[in-house]
């Protein structure tokens, strides 16, 4: 059994009433046993960690922008490396993007992603392509990919070389309340 002492940390939860707190932690083996009063005296038998002043602790943060790289470049990263880095950076959730190969742009494949994913002790969440293989031409399956899970829709760093698709899809997502990221960038500009 480990048995740790951190005398001083701020808490970062909404939810919990320790929120912006200065509170000491006792962990035994990795896990909260009790939340004392800031700089309380180290309980017997446990080792004090120092940590830096204004550190922070928090029940875990979430990736905004995951490049996944299963299906079709493994050789970079696959999903248990990528699980495997998440959770030890302390992401408990991650947003991973639809490019793979072939591109998540069908209810199907994001299916098939959640399956593979739904064991991992951090949540992976998944966006669609807006476009079909994410060429910002036609759209591709946005509402069938919502019903399957999605959670926003992104041709990833592709920017759209017609405004007009990102306006139908705009407006399209609108009828199910679907989120887009969009690379904030003009082809004709370069």
């Amino acid at each position: 059994m480990s048995l740790y002492f951190i005398p001083s940390v701020t808490v970062v939860d909404p939810k919990s009433t320790q929120h912006e707190k200065t509170v000491g932690l006792l962990l035994k083996d990795g896990v909260i046993d009790n939340i004392l009063p800031a700089n309380s005296p180290q309980p017997e038998g446990s080792e004090v960690i120092h940590l830096s002043e204004g550190t922070c602790v928090s029940p875990g943060w979430m990736d905004l922008c995951v490049h996944l790289n299963d299906p079709g470049f493994e050789w970079k990263e696959d999903l248990d490396s990528l699980a495997k880095a998440a959770a030890m950076g302390g992401f408990t959730d991650i947003l991973c993007y639809p490019n793979t190969q072939p591109v998540m742009d069908n209810a199907q494949l994001l299916q098939g992603l959640r399956r593979r994913t739904q064991h991992y002790p951090t949540q992976f969440l998944f966006c669609g392509s807006i476009t079909e293989g994410a060429k910002g031409e036609q759209l591709a399956e946005l509402f069938d990919m919502s019903q399957a899970g999605a959670k926003a829709f992104t041709d990833c760093l592709s920017p759209f070389s017609h405004a007009g698709v990102l306006k139908r899809a705009l407006e399209y997502c609108q009828s199910f309340d679907g989120t887009l990221f969009s690379m904030p960038m003009d082809l004709d500009m370069l």
